[in-house]
């Protein structure tokens, strides 16, 4: 879902191997109900599934979800 937006909010989120913690539906959720606010995941080089767990996110909500 591609979408101009005036983000308000930005809420960043460390991850380091979190490929078994991460609920990708959860964050999908919280950015329906919440129009005004972004993700940023910041993956410190996990050797795990981590990215793999956040892409279809940043292909849902190009706008609004970022991993760097």
């Amino acid at each position: 879902m591609t979408r101009a937006v005036d983000v308000k909010l930005t809420l960043v989120i460390p991850c380091f191997n979190e490929a078994r913690r991460l609920d990708p539906s959860a964050f999908s959720a919280f950015l329906a109900r919440e129009p005004l606010a972004s993700l940023l995941f910041v993956d410190d080089g996990s050797v795990d599934d981590t990215r793999a767990r956040l892409t279809p996110l940043t292909q849902e909500f190009p706008a609004l979800v970022t991993v760097l």
